[in-house]
């Protein structure tokens, strides 16, 4: 507004220039060429001005070309004035041109005003009336004419000419007001964010708080306009401080920072909030701001924090895991090197020890490279579709011996059900092989000589899923451990195990790999009871 500001004032100071201009010759009986070509000048670019502060009133482009012209038009009349050329000829450009500003101006106010039709007409009538008023002016000056009553009517025209502008500015000013506040308002209705105005004076309220904060928080806004503290109470205890300070007359400048709102449903979600003090002179009377919920950010960033620690704990754990192993070995292959042992047997006891270790550090490696494949989704499964009887006997099978070695009954069944052929899975027989010999072989190491170990195949209750379960009666799994036997490198420390030896890995990958066969596997022991592990794999259909 100010460049139409601007206009206005230059428009009606070349307007009265022209009058006063005008006026000086009333008493005279000749204009010289020189003060007509001052007189077309001033009504040339006050039409000029005019058509200017009717783009700037609804923010239309100007065309500068119209200035371009007016600049050669003041050429040509100082060449005309120099060469001493009638006043006519001089006169007559300046009015077609003049007339072509004037049509200008009808149509940029018709088609390009967003105002009323009555506001279009009535500014479009006195706009012709200054043009056509000054044309007719500077023909009576051709002819020496100065007439008082041409002079009045040019005084009255200049004072319409600022009445309007005075109008048209605050009609544009209202305007451009209520496109703001609506445009606003639109926006703060629609916002994705929380956008609020918490006013502090007379009293501490919400006058706004943007419908989103349903959504977000599920409180309606209602109820934060019925509760003015309802944000101090949904925020969490640790971070009220910051809220209060934010929301209250200690806020004086902007103020940027994170809470936690508990939402209706009880959870927790983190807000980042931008806070803009509103002041009256030096007066605080309220507060404006968004609240931004950035709960995905923050969990993103703590599953970072957690992933950069487990990477650590995962680093710390294999050089742990790996120190002992290689020691054995460097050790015992140096002292065969060196040819410390005089016995044959204990050279033998070597050489066992050292293929042991190295067999625990490549099974250690295979473990580890397999759990970083599955982990970071690299891990390729070849699922083929079986008979469940048939899975069955493979593991049976395969492992009935290492048990029976042992010295440990065992007993495996199957339901009398899923001996038909309509049960089938979709499994990777390997990696099924790779879960069952996990779990058979740590039931055989925590479970004493003379001991049992049963494994049962059955269907659960709603027909979806086959389970394996297999229970000894070794000795047990602490009620305090159990929740973290599936973590990696986890070692319980029990009592009775034949051989403290593993890696702590093949629970952990037993987990991954049946997790990716779409199943379940879970735990249950009783301390000096045995324990009973069991694992889940959905029955094939044409649906799954």
């Amino acid at each position: 507004m100010h460049e139409f500001t601007k206009s206005w004032v230059i428009s009606c100071l070349l307007y009265l220039a022209s009058i006063i201009c005008f006026a000086s010759n009333i008493y005279t009986t000749f204009l010289s060429a020189d003060l007509y070509l001052v007189l077309n000048i001033l009504s040339l670019y006050m039409i000029l001005y005019i058509l200017h502060g009717c783009c700037l009133m609804d923010n239309i482009p100007y065309k500068r070309f119209w200035d371009s012209y007016a600049l050669l038009l003041l050429i040509y009349g100082i060449l005309l004035i120099a060469l001493d050329i009638h006043q006519i000829i001089l006169a007559l450009p300046f009015y077609l041109y003049e007339i072509v500003l004037l049509t200008d101006i009808v149509y940029t106010v018709f088609r390009k005003w967003r105002f009323s039709i009555r506001i279009k007409v009535l500014s479009s009538l006195l706009f012709f009336l200054c043009v056509a008023v000054s044309i007719d002016t500077n023909l009576h000056a051709i002819f020496d004419l100065f007439p008082v009553s041409l002079l009045l009517i040019n005084m009255t025209l200049l004072l319409l000419l600022n009445f309007t502008f005075t109008l048209l500015y605050q009609q544009t000013a209202r305007q451009n007001r209520n496109i703001r506040e609506n445009y606003l308002y639109e926006l703060a209705e629609n916002a994705v964010d929380i956008v609020f105005y918490y006013t502090l004076q007379p009293y501490p309220r919400f006058t706004f708080i943007s419908p989103s904060v349903e959504t977000i928080v599920g409180y309606k806004q209602n109820e934060f306009y019925k509760n003015p503290l309802l944000h101090i109470e949904l925020t969490h205890e640790e971070d009220r401080d910051i809220i209060r300070k934010a929301f209250s007359l200690e806020a004086v400048s902007v103020n940027k920072g994170f809470i936690r709102w508990q939402r209706r449903d009880g959870d927790y979600i983190y807000l980042e909030f931008h806070n803009t003090p509103i002041f009256s002179g030096e007066k605080l009377i309220a507060i404006e701001g968004i609240l931004r919920d950035i709960t995905d950010r923050k969990l993103v960033e703590q599953e970072m924090i957690d992933s950069k620690k487990a990477k650590q704990i995962l680093l710390s754990y294999i050089s742990h895991e790996l120190k002992t192993p290689i020691t054995y070995i460097v050790g015992y292959a140096e002292a065969l090197q060196k040819n410390l042992f005089e016995k044959e047997e204990d050279k033998q006891n070597a050489i066992d020890l050292i293929s042991q270790k190295s067999i625990f550090l490549q099974r250690l490696v295979d473990d580890l490279f397999q759990l970083s494949k599955m982990e970071s989704n690299q891990f390729s499964f070849e699922f083929m579709q079986t008979k469940v009887y048939h899975l069955y006997k493979i593991l049976d099978e395969k492992y009935r011996n290492d048990v029976i070695s042992s010295n440990i009954k065992y007993k495996m069944m199957i339901d009398q059900e899923l001996m038909n052929d309509r049960y089938e899975v979709l499994v990777d027989m390997k990696r099924i092989e790779q879960v069952f010999s996990n779990i058979l072989h740590n039931a055989i190491k925590h479970t004493p000589e003379k001991g049992s170990i049963s494994c049962r195949c059955a269907i659960d209750e709603k027909k979806e899923n086959i389970v394996f379960m297999i229970e000894d009666s070794g000795s047990g799994i602490p009620k305090h451990e159990l929740p973290y036997i599936f973590n990696m490198f986890y070692k319980g420390k029990h009592s009775g195990v034949k051989s403290t030896e593993g890696s702590g890995l093949g629970l952990s990958l037993s987990r991954q790999i049946i997790e990716a066969h779409k199943g379940n596997i879970e735990a249950q022991s009783n301390k000096e009871k045995g324990t009973k592990i069991s694992f889940s794999i959905p029955l094939y259909t044409l649906e799954r």
